[in-house]
């Protein structure tokens, strides 16, 4: 009798562990939608992001970033789309990541445009306001590389203006 109770309480812990594990894969949150501003220069951006496991995420955004016409001649606007990858070595916080896209470069004072795909290596963190699952802040900086027609209509090779961003973020 008493190894027959104990079977049961065994196989009733077990089946709970079970079902609490489940429940937790199902409940946890895996989107994130970020909203960026530029410090330096006027620049605004917006990203969701998917995540798939404790150390990779795959998401998409878009940013437009301008430079004053007291650093460059011409006053231009970086206009971006691109689709990235996160990796998180040590956790959910930290991350180094890198983006493929399109960028566009045009100048307001002349015809000279830049565009081509990108390629925009990112680094950053996402630090949790109150707990895990809600409102982020996220620093990082990143900056492209684009490959395309340039001024000139030869292909060329470019780093656009760097953006070192705050980002405000939600997990949903």
């Amino acid at each position: 009798m008493k190894k027959a109770l104990l079977i049961f309480f065994m196989v009733l812990l077990l089946a709970g562990g079970i079902h609490a594990q489940k429940m937790s894969l199902k409940d946890e949150k895996n989107n994130q939608i970020t909203a960026e501003l530029s410090v330096f220069f006027p620049g605004i951006g917006v990203s969701y992001e998917r995540i798939f496991n404790s150390k990779i995420s795959l998401g998409g955004n878009f940013y437009w970033c301008s430079l004053p016409p007291f650093i460059i001649n011409g006053f231009p606007n970086n206009f971006g789309l691109d689709t990235f990858i996160h990796y998180h070595p040590w956790g959910k916080t930290f991350f180094i990541g890198l983006g493929l896209g399109f960028t566009y470069l045009a100048y307001q004072n002349n015809n000279d445009n830049l565009y081509g795909a990108a390629i925009t290596p990112e680094t950053g963190w996402k630090i949790n306001i109150k707990n895990a699952g809600g409102f982020y802040l996220q620093p990082g900086v990143k900056w492209s590389f684009i490959f395309g027609k340039g001024w000139d209509n030869n292909f060329t090779i470019i780093g656009a203006p760097g953006m070192l961003y705050l980002g405000f973020g939600y997990t949903f």
